[in-house]
């Protein structure tokens, strides 16, 4: 009986590994033409830690052999995330790859994707792209990157960038130059999150470094790393540039008044920087009465209106005064006024 036992035991395992085998022989035919099942993933990317290049590592996907490494230079120069960017590095059957064709002191970021055994390329799409850079003249701290400075505002210049992994600080400069050396910046503030606001008012070089109106500057970002308990400033972001809106707050245009019964609607377009408005009404052109219709602090805010209508307590010829209000951080600014009428109510 235990002969016979043997003997089966080892027909089973035998017909298994032979299925197992078949089984594998028959994807093989099958999915010939079929990519790895997933994408790489737990990409790793050296950030200013080797001075050879910039080293890559990755998990394998199911059905994969070989892999594509695939790099964008400053992919958020212009802000926008852009695959057309990424151009192919090199191919490997290993789960790493030190990309030494890389300038140092500079962000550069990469996709990877796996080949299978048939040379099927897999989708790059989750492959989650990171980046890296390789040490130069600068520290061991990662280089900020996607810096962005707002236009034409009026309260203040507001900068947002990216740190990719958790710094001490970001320190930011700016010129008003945007050739100027790195000697020529000049330090103007440090966040400990991804953001910074320029004030107005004072200008460029003074203790407080607040910004000129209607002046551009061009501003670069450092992040701050503790390295070995000592803290080092990566190379600097890409550039950014931004200004305040520099000129007299814009009156209101196309100021007209149409009587609608007893009431007299009044309207106007506005310009892009204003957060509110006022009104007065008088019964002459010279306004020797005149008193508010509209005012924020009277009637509440409407921001944003283009309309209002007003009633007058009688019958009889009216004129209309408008200025639109912008509110800032260092006070509120009117207007010049625009003038319309009369509008007869009968």
């Amino acid at each position: 009986m235990a002969p016979f036992t043997v003997f089966t035991l080892f027909a089973v395992i035998s017909a298994a590994l032979f299925l197992s085998s078949c089984a594998d022989t028959l994807r093989w035919l099958v999915d010939w033409k079929s990519p790895p099942e997933g994408y790489p993933t737990n990409i790793s990317v050296s950030k200013s830690t080797r001075a050879d290049g910039i080293f890559l590592t990755w998990e394998k996907p199911q059905w994969s052999e070989s892999y594509r490494v695939y790099r964008a230079p400053d992919l958020w120069s212009s802000g926008n995330f852009d695959r057309e960017g990424f151009a192919f590095v090199a191919e490997t059957e290993d789960l790493e790859f030190l990309d030494t064709g890389v300038e140092p002191d500079r962000n550069y970021f990469y996709e990877i994707s796996a080949l299978s055994p048939h040379g099927v390329e897999g989708s790059r799409d989750g492959s989650s792209w990171s980046f890296g850079s390789r040490r130069g003249a600068y520290g061991a701290a990662p280089i900020p990157y996607d810096l962005k400075a707002n236009d034409g505002d009026f309260n203040a210049i507001s900068l947002t960038w990216r740190t990719g992994v958790p710094v001490n600080s970001t320190s930011i400069s700016a010129s008003l130059s945007p050739d100027s050396n790195e000697s020529d910046w000049i330090f103007i503030g440090s966040a400990e999150g991804e953001s910074f606001r320029q004030l107005p008012d004072l200008p460029l070089g003074m203790e407080e470094k607040e910004a000129l109106r209607g002046v551009r500057y061009y501003y670069w970002a450092k992040n701050s790393f503790l390295v070995d308990g000592q803290y080092e400033a990566s190379a600097p972001s890409l550039m950014a540039s931004g200004y305040l809106w520099g000129g007299i707050l814009s009156m209101p245009r196309e100021f007209k008044a149409e009587v609608q019964g007893s009431d007299v609607r009044l309207t106007w377009t506005k310009p892009d920087i204003c957060s509110t408005f006022r009104i007065f009404r008088a019964t002459n052109a010279q306004g020797t009465d005149r008193i508010a219709a509209y005012s924020p602090g009277i009637n509440g805010q409407v921001n944003g209106a283009t309309s209002f209508v007003d009633t007058p307590p009688a019958p009889g010829s009216y004129w209309y005064w408008i200025s639109n209000i912008a509110y800032t951080e260092t006070g509120t600014v009117y207007s010049d006024e625009a003038l319309c009428g009369p509008a007869y109510v009968p």
